[in-house]
């Protein structure tokens, strides 16, 4: 079994209807599914309502804008490592051998794209049986002077550069469906769509698609991006909602949901 990228939605670990609140009685169940699942791995996790709140007041997303915004970005920080360190602890707690891996202190971005990322550590302690976790981070940019890097933009970088088996995007919906699920009773799931048909699936879906539920439009987007260097790579949207979906997809049962996303 080869590497998975894994890139966990901020809505399976935090109420993202209540700022700064934590989803513990899901950890132990993410952490124990991975841990049955998957043996070499790289994890990487939304901030939720820990992140996005403070980026939003602090308007953060603008870049660098003077010194007077640094003390709120680093505090930003802070409150983001709590949500990181409950849950590294919970996968540890597990048996996996966790690691957190700072984006600021290992990428550089350039409007908002990853440009460059220091990726020898991650191999080292890949092949010394180390999970490396990852989460979205504030990391320096030399357009912006700092910019917000999305764990959907780290997990895709992730898997193009360290050539993944699988880079999968756990949510709090079974994939991607024709409407919006949580909204229209009708919404069909899709078992596999094509990269290169999304443009003319939107326009026959409509608008719902557009939105792709759950803000999966922009996870659809970033997979584009880095299409070149994914073709070797099997890319999926599931749900870790409920325990079992993930393990039911790495055994192949009839019973797994999710979309695999295909490139020419």
């Amino acid at each position: 079994m080869g590497l998975s990228v894994i890139k966990l939605g901020g809505s399976l670990l935090t109420d993202k209807s209540k700022p700064y609140t934590m989803r513990k009685e899901k950890f132990r169940e993410i952490a124990r599914e991975l841990k049955e699942s998957m043996d070499e791995m790289i994890i990487v996790h939304g901030v939720g309502s820990y992140g996005h709140p403070p980026v939003k007041e602090y308007k953060l997303y603008r870049g660098y804008t003077g010194k007077e915004n640094l003390l709120n970005l680093a505090k930003t920080q802070s409150i983001v490592f709590e949500l990181r360190l409950e849950f590294v602890r919970a996968l540890q707690e597990e048996g996996i051998n966790a690691m957190i891996f700072l984006p600021s202190s290992q990428i550089v971005a350039e409007g908002m794209k990853i440009k460059k990322i220091c990726i020898e550590p991650i191999k080292r302690f890949l092949e010394m049986g180390m999970t490396p976790v990852f989460g979205g981070d504030i990391v320096v940019d030399t357009k912006m002077g700092y910019s917000v890097c999305s764990g959907d933009l780290i997990a895709a970088h992730l898997a193009s550069e360290l050539n993944a088996e699988r880079l999968i995007f756990a949510t709090d919906v079974d994939g991607i469906y024709t409407k919006d699920p949580k909204k229209d009773k009708n919404a069909k799931l899709l078992k596999e769509i094509n990269l290169e048909n999304m443009d003319e699936l939107a326009k026959l879906t409509g608008s719902a698609f557009t939105d792709v539920t759950s803000g999966m439009y922009g996870k659809i987007e970033t997979i584009r991006k880095y299409k070149n260097d994914l073709k070797n790579t099997e890319i999926v949207i599931l749900s870790m909602l409920k325990e079992g979906n993930l393990k039911a997809y790495m055994r192949n049962m009839k019973d797994a949901k999710y979309t695999k996303i295909k490139i020419k």
